[in-house]
């Protein structure tokens, strides 16, 4: 789902000014600023989430950019308190079989979605992180 500044700000409580400051130090991704239209995904209210959970904790700024550094997109949610995202169809799911596997939706672009599976190795929860950086801004 994509928001603008002022829904996001009202979703999460906080403003567009630290919104826009957590995505300069690394910790959100970036987005392609477009004035009164930029778009934010689910990835920037559910790391605020996280941010605010962080904070409650009494982390610090360099404590929360090291957290998201090091952080898997799981890691990330599980902070912010957000359950899984709802999977896509497996095979196990349709023949009955208990071993279904969760996924990460990472937006690329409207439309464009990229699915990494929850227990994917580092490398490729880098590689996804990398298609998102240079991907991921045009929303």
């Amino acid at each position: 789902m994509a928001y603008r500044a002022p829904e996001i700000a009202e979703k999460t409580g906080f403003t567009t000014r630290t919104l826009n400051n957590w995505i300069r130090r690394g910790c959100l991704p970036k987005v392609t600023f477009r004035g009164a239209n930029t778009m934010y995904g689910e990835e920037h209210v559910i790391g605020l989430r996280a941010i605010r959970a962080l904070r409650k904790r009494n982390d610090g700024i360099s404590g929360i950019r090291s957290f998201f550094k090091k952080a898997t997109p799981a890691d990330i949610r599980k902070v912010a308190g957000v359950g899984a995202p709802a999977t896509p169809s497996a095979p196990a799911a349709a023949s009955g079989g208990t071993n279904v596997a969760r996924w990460t939706h990472v937006t690329l672009a409207p439309g464009v979605v990229l699915l990494v599976r929850d227990d994917a190795s580092d490398a490729a929860t880098k590689i996804a992180a990398v298609f998102k950086a240079a991907f991921g801004a045009a929303k």
